[in-house]
């Protein structure tokens, strides 16, 4: 079986990210059997193969500029406008934006507090000037201010 799979994986049809997956559910059982007393002496998991790691590449300085100094027209724009800086500012993640209250951003302080991040954890982010200005623009111009979520969904007229 073993040379089966080595020869797939040479001729290029399987890749070691695919065996992986399987090796992880395969280990998940053999896990659960050892728990469960169904093997005797336990028996230990399969390594995982060797894959490599993919660098993601990231915003150069341009596209950064790009994103900062762009002027929307219309809320959809300024809304993603707004996500996109606390992203690049404060490293916040989509779901952390969307999570993100009003009462969250300290625009007089220069901070984000997140309260559910990774892990359920709460921290504060500081943001930059033009963060802020982009912001405040988004919170006081597109809607009520008094609502709870910063970044509220946005509903579509209907087609």
């Amino acid at each position: 079986m073993k040379n089966g799979i080595v020869a797939e994986m040479a001729a290029g049809n399987v890749k070691p990210s695919s065996i992986n997956v399987y090796l992880r559910a395969l280990n998940a059982f053999i896990r659960w059997a050892g728990v469960e007393g169904h093997f005797d002496p336990p028996i230990r998991g399969v390594a995982l193969l060797k894959t490599a790691t993919k660098v993601i590449s990231t915003l150069n300085e341009t596209q950064v500029q790009h994103i900062v100094q762009f002027k929307p027209k219309y809320l959809k724009e300024r809304r993603v406008q707004a996500m996109a800086m606390l992203v690049l500012d404060c490293g916040l993640r989509l779901n952390e934006c969307l999570q993100l209250e009003v009462a969250d951003v300290d625009l007089a302080n220069f901070l984000v507090t997140v309260r559910r991040g990774k892990g359920n954890k709460e921290r504060r982010a500081p943001i930059s000037g033009m963060g802020r200005k982009v912001l405040y623009r988004y919170i006081t111009q597109c809607g009520d201010p008094a609502r709870r979520f910063s970044f509220f969904r946005l509903r579509t007229a209907p087609q």
